[in-house]
């Protein structure tokens, strides 16, 4: 069991105190790149919040596509070269269902605020 404060919670609070107490003290040439560090800090913190819940739903869409079990990055390098070979063409909605439920996920990490349209 870990101790609390989470590990997003460590970086929520760390990413403020960057942009709320330090940003304004950097030089005008350094401020840029702290907001790039603190909106990695943020993203890292909507990753640990997910867990590894996405990517498990990532594996199952394809082991149901494939009938098999392999590591995730295995069936992503199959189904990249699967995709580039057209052996969805004929029937491209599970591909299509995998690739958007993939960018929702990936927006939800990096731009939560981006609107999918999914509502």
């Amino acid at each position: 069991m870990r101790d609390r404060p989470t590990i997003d919670d460590l970086l929520e609070t760390a990413r403020k105190v960057l942009v709320d107490d330090l940003l304004d003290d950097l030089p005008r040439d350094k401020r840029y790149p702290a907001l790039m560090v603190a909106a990695a800090m943020a993203t890292a913190g909507r990753e640990a919040a997910a867990g590894e819940a996405p990517l498990v739903a990532e594996r199952d869409a394809l082991e149901a596509i494939y009938h098999e079990q392999l590591p995730l990055a295995d069936f992503n390098r199959r189904f990249a070269d699967d995709l580039r070979a057209g052996k969805f063409d004929d029937d491209p909605e599970p591909a299509l269902a995998i690739l958007r439920a993939s960018v929702r996920h990936r927006l939800a990490e990096c731009n939560p605020s981006y609107d999918t349209g999914d509502d």
